[in-house]
């Protein structure tokens, strides 16, 4: 009897396939807008197009579930002048409504907390946490009023790897038909429902569109230029890509130097390292990768590797060592996810930088004016951390002014995205271009076309 044939790349995880996907030169980017008109970043019309035909109609992540971990809590999530409250109800359901008591209209809630039930501040009517009216003051007054008909307006809601999904239209796909089968498949084994908001939880305002923002950050061409300081630990040019419906993603290996570089040492990666620490945690920070280097170095400090064993490889088992350590379930990923990035778009307005131990959610909305030359920047760090200590040490969420620093690397990027705006708004400018290694670029914009209802030119 004879067994079938599996063909090798049917044996492969779906990280594996796409870590063997194409790179950049593989691209057909012909069925993609590689040029558009910049009227779309800074024109008032095409804001309204957006508020009218992608926002209420398209999901979105409104927050973790972390920041509701037990009943009572809610968080409001708002996108340009709407407003949502997201309820973990007493049946450890999480709701999502329309900010607005049914009686006159009145915000119930702004920011994040807890309650045992929602009350609107202005007349005092109060709603259980599933979204029924529970009491009316003076309800004689309404003479015969069914408050089962006066119940908060739910949204539709859904939750997968931990973030909670939001989206207004109720005629819409559902979550699991939006995200799709392969984009599931490539994020579930990190478990990110086990993460917490740790360090950055943050928002603040910024001077330019929420398309200018996204599209910052699903590229690595600008990365020699604005973040010369990664150059010497990431690769900014050999990123293996994927795209999956509205979504997409690359692959950005960590631990080896950018090919522009030419011939690094292992010496100054592993000062590579130290750099970034003190770009992100500040001066003194300690370097990570100097303790695992020390047995490989000799009396000079010159570091010699045998066979096999490279900073990379030193990185990934320590980071999966130190995973199984804490406890956490590193099984489904492979040696190149303990080192690498995943640096998603979920469309329209979230990327997420994907790693083994955390992941950093960058999000843009439109400004709550509605002036298309404004955005709100969302940034949360998500980190893993054992079950026991997830509450106490949660970072909640906090609005920052619109110079507060984030560290170095994301004030470079704060620092340009204005800064590019400024540009676009030049009428004399009437067509923006990208190269192929800003294929995601293109790919994002056909999808947002598609939603407006603009055709795409070939």
């Amino acid at each position: 009897m004879t067994g079938s044939v599996v063909a090798p790349e049917a044996r492969l995880s779906p990280a594996q396939r796409l870590e063997a996907g194409p790179m950049v030169a593989d691209l057909d980017t012909s069925k993609w807008p590689m040029k558009l008109d910049p009227e779309r970043y800074w024109s008032q019309e095409f804001a309204d197009l957006e508020r009218d035909r992608l926002w209420p109609h398209a999901w979105q992540i409104a927050c973790h579930e972390s920041e509701i971990p037990e009943p009572g809590y809610w968080f409001e999530y708002t996108l340009l002048d709407q407003s949502y409250l997201i309820v973990r109800g007493n049946d450890n359901e999480i709701r999502a409504f329309v900010n607005a008591c049914r009686h006159r209209g009145n915000a119930l809630c702004e920011g994040h907390g807890h309650s045992a039930r929602l009350t609107c501040p202005f007349h005092l009517w109060q709603y259980e946490l599933d979204g029924r009216l529970r009491r009316i003051s003076d309800e004689k007054e309404f003479g015969a009023c069914d408050k089962a008909n006066l119940a908060l307006i739910p949204v539709q809601t859904g939750l997968f790897g931990g973030f909670v999904f939001i989206n207004p239209d109720h005629n819409a796909p559902s979550l699991d038909d939006y995200l799709g089968d392969d984009v599931k498949a490539l994020l579930e084994p990190y478990r990110m429902e086990e993460l917490i908001p740790l360090g950055f939880n943050v928002s603040q305002s910024l001077a330019a569109n929420w398309k200018v923002g996204i599209e910052a950050f699903i590229e690595q061409y600008h990365v020699h230029a604005i973040h010369p300081q990664v150059l010497t630990t990431s690769d900014d040019q050999q990123m293996h890509y994927g795209f999956f419906g509205d979504h997409n993603v690359f692959t950005v290996a960590y631990a080896v130097p950018s090919p522009r570089l030419g011939k690094v040492t292992p010496e100054r990666i592993v000062k590579g390292f130290g750099s970034m620490a003190e770009a992100i945690q500040g001066p003194g920070a300690l370097n990570p990768m100097e303790e695992l280097v020390t047995p490989y170095r000799d009396e000079a400090g010159k570091i010699a590797f045998p066979p096999g064993i490279s900073v990379r490889t030193l990185f990934q088992q320590a980071n999966r060592a130190a995973a199984e350590t804490d406890g956490q379930d590193v099984s489904g990923l492979t040696d190149n996810q303990m080192s690498d990035a995943h640096s998603w778009l979920l469309f329209p307005n979230t990327s997420m930088v994907v790693r083994a131990r955390e992941t950093l959610l960058f999000r843009f909305r439109p400004d709550p004016s509605g002036d298309p030359n404004r955005c709100i920047f969302d940034v949360v760090n998500y980190q893993w951390v054992p079950p026991k200590d997830r509450e106490k040490l949660a970072t909640p969420h906090n609005w920052v002014p619109e110079d507060h620093s984030l560290g170095l690397v994301l004030d470079q990027d704060r620092e340009q995205i204005p800064r590019q705006q400024r540009g676009l708004r030049n009428r004399g400018l009437k067509k923006v271009v990208f190269a192929r290694n800003e294929a995601r670029i293109g790919h994002f914009h056909q999808t947002l076309n598609r939603y407006l209802g603009i055709e795409t030119a070939s």
